[in-house]
């Protein structure tokens, strides 16, 4: 028995060996795989920051938009105002017209009642 004893040490040793090295593999195989399985996790992240980043270009693609709209309006209505400040020299250029023609009438106005009046004196004298 004693000449056996060494060879089943010897085996023992071996298996305990190939046991411990087993283990530090399935130990690795069970670390890759965890790692695998947090593959996805960190995928759906990124791919929720890339949308977030999409919304925001987009959002500020919608703001530039806006502020491109009111630079183009802005032409317009300065055009808008110079027009008016050019009518309103014009308008006040026509207003001595106006109220000269209002004199003129009211003078071709005077002189018709006299001529009426005149009528009426001379109705009156040859009656």
């Amino acid at each position: 028995m004693k000449s056996l004893e060494p060879f089943v040490v010897k085996t023992s040793a071996k298996k305990l060996e190939m046991l411990s090295e087993v283990s530090e593999m399935l130990i690795e195989t069970a670390a890759m795989s965890e790692m695998s399985s947090e593959m996805p996790i960190e995928s759906s992240e990124m791919s929720i920051k890339n949308s977030e980043m999409v919304i925001e270009s987009q959002e500020m693609l919608i703001e530039t938009a806006a502020m491109s709209e009111i630079r183009l309006e802005m032409p317009i209505e300065n055009l808008e105002i110079s027009i008016k400040n050019q009518e309103m020299p014009i308008e006040s250029s026509e207003m001595p017209i106006k109220s000269s023609e209002m004199e003129i009438e009211s003078l071709e106005m005077e002189i018709k009642n006299s001529e009426m009046e005149s009528v009426q004196k001379e109705k009156k004298i040859n009656m």
